[in-house]
């Protein structure tokens, strides 16, 4: 894919396009306090950051050393692979693009690391997707599911024994190779604090965004909604990027929280444009650091 990477680029971008056009992104709000807005996104944009360096750590993991500049490159460039149906590319997008600028790197053992820094951070995300289930009343189905799919997920990507097991059935079941990898618990371990940053960082900044919309306090659990509906997202395979998904889940949540309807499914349709600047922020981020180390090469 390395070959293709401009290409990749530009063919996200169309897909985000189709998106805007599809979905109400462009919907501009009231916002009752415009710094508390700002501050929310420039945190949401620390998470993002928080991911380049988690898939930087990951990398010396196999001893290809890279610069935090390049890895916040490579994930901001492949940022809207996400809206390509197939919710690969953006895993993909990233890996190709180190590949592609160090030389003597593997691109297939470069890929492997970019699905398990996907992996563990699925799995972290889920703890705080819990956390949020935990507060609420009668959801003892969704706590259970959470946990079954928590479990399940360490099962069969960090432990060698029961991946052997899932790979067996699924390959004997559906006659295809399980393209899940197995991750030693030592390798990931070095990772999991990094998104246990990205993942607050994301808590923290929907919180502050929600006060900043309905103007007044609301509680902190609150931001731990923007953590289970994207996980939640990611693994329902409905749409490109679980668009649709994560708003329902945001709607529900709020309303539990005591907003109502209105302002809930105000703030949840909103959320996609607040999330969408940090995206854009962080691509114009990667596009300029690329283009600047270009520009070095040159001279």
């Amino acid at each position: 894919m390395r070959k293709y990477f401009n290409y990749f680029i530009y063919v996200s971008i169309a897909f985000l396009l189709v998106a805007l056009y599809k979905a109400d992104y462009l919907v501009i709000p009231k916002i009752g306090n415009i710094p508390l807005f700002v501050l929310s996104i420039f945190i949401l944009l620390s998470g993002f950051l928080s991911d380049a360096w988690g898939w930087q750590t990951a990398l010396r993991k196999i001893n290809v050393k890279i610069k935090f500049a390049d890895a916040v490159a490579s994930f901001g460039l492949s940022v809207f692979g996400k809206y390509i149906p197939g919710k690969v590319w953006i895993i993909a997008g990233r890996a190709a693009y180190i590949s592609k600028r160090y030389k003597n790197v593997s691109e297939t053992e470069v890929l492997s690391v970019s699905f398990i820094t996907q992996f563990v951070s699925l799995w972290v995300g889920l703890i705080y997707g819990a956390i949020a289930l935990w507060v609420m009343d009668n959801v003892w189905i969704y706590i259970i599911s959470a946990g079954v799919i928590w479990l399940g997920l360490t099962l069969t990507v960090f432990t060698k024994y029961p991946h052997q097991i899932v790979a067996g059935l699924y390959r004997r079941i559906l006659k295809k190779e399980f393209k899940v990898p197995y991750i030693p618990f030592k390798d990931a371990i070095a990772i999991v604090p990094v998104y246990i940053l990205r993942w607050g960082a994301f808590a923290l900044s929907f919180y502050l965004f929600v006060i900043s919309l309905v103007g007044e306090s609301v509680p902190f659990i609150t931001g731990f909604a923007f953590p289970l509906a994207t996980i939640l997202g990611i693994v329902v395979l409905i749409a490109p990027g679980g668009l649709g998904v994560r708003e329902t889940i945001l709607v529900g949540f709020l309303k539990w929280n005591g907003l109502i309807t209105t302002v809930a499914t105000t703030v949840s349709v909103v959320s996609r444009l607040w999330f969408l600047i940090a995206e854009v922020s962080l691509f114009i981020l990667a596009f300029t650091i690329h283009k600047l180390k270009k520009e070095k090469k040159l001279k």
